[in-house]
């Protein structure tokens, strides 16, 4: 089985898993030779979502004018979190190894950005069998899927799971950039995998973003309130960098 994740943040992995057989290989023996370290708070935010999901004004991101009104609300309320953040923390990432930053977003997955592109994909496929006969109800499905999430080759960019790459790029982070999703408990697996990541001294500084969530009547849906960035370093680091 192979697994391959390509995000636009510069972070590229490929996973292939086979069968162990003993005539393979010989077995690789795994010791935690390092001791686990304190992880600290260097930097933190809390930006609140409007209820109608208005976009930020006046921003410089680099993000395309024509995509910005697609874009999950994760994605530009995250840059927003992300810099004031970093104001706050007085932190200034030219002059930290830009490949040992990484970025984690954790927010549950399935949002109205989520649906509204399945029902996009939903209505494409049963738009043609009503063409021949029904004309006038295939134009109204026509009519009907203009308004939800465009089927195009930046489709993917409008959804939450985006979050991490957006931010590596517009910082030109170069470390890993991934999204958790573990329904409400996507926070403390999150947070368990930056203390691993910071752990390992393969990074030096994470990006942690998560969303504030509360189910709707609809269970399948979720109601986002804020978004909140932490920045965060072994206690070690941030010493040393006076952070």
């Amino acid at each position: 089985m192979r697994v391959c994740s390509a995000g636009f943040g510069g972070a590229n992995y490929h996973l292939e898993l086979s069968e162990y057989h003993p005539s393979f290989t010989k077995p690789i023996e795994f010791r935690a030779e390092y001791q686990s370290k304190p992880m600290t708070l260097i930097g933190h935010s809390k930006v609140p979502i409007s209820t109608d999901n208005s976009l930020p004004k006046n921003r410089s991101w680099r993000i395309p004018p024509n995509l910005m009104s697609q874009l999950d609300p994760s994605q530009t309320y995250g840059l927003l979190a992300v810099e004031q953040a970093f104001e706050r923390s007085l932190l200034n990432t030219e002059f930290i190894d830009k490949t040992k930053i990484s970025v984690i977003s954790a927010a549950v997955t399935r949002t109205e950005k989520m649906e509204s592109l399945i029902e996009n994909l939903q209505l494409k496929k049963i738009e043609h069998v009503f063409e021949s006969d029904f004309p006038e109800e295939a134009n109204k499905i026509r009519a009907f899927r203009r308004s939800l999430i465009p089927l195009n080759e930046t489709s993917c960019q409008s959804l939450n799971r985006m979050t991490s790459g957006r931010i590596s790029n517009e910082w030109d982070l170069q470390g890993a950039n991934f999204h958790i999703d573990a329904d409400f408990a996507s926070l403390g697996y999150a947070l368990k995998v930056a203390h691993l990541l910071l752990n390992t001294s393969r990074t030096s500084l994470i990006i942690l973003l998560q969303m504030e969530e509360s189910p709707e009547q609809d269970p399948i849906l979720i109601r986002r309130k804020s978004i909140e960035c932490w920045v965060l370093a072994l206690e070690s680091f941030a010493a040393k960098n006076s952070l």
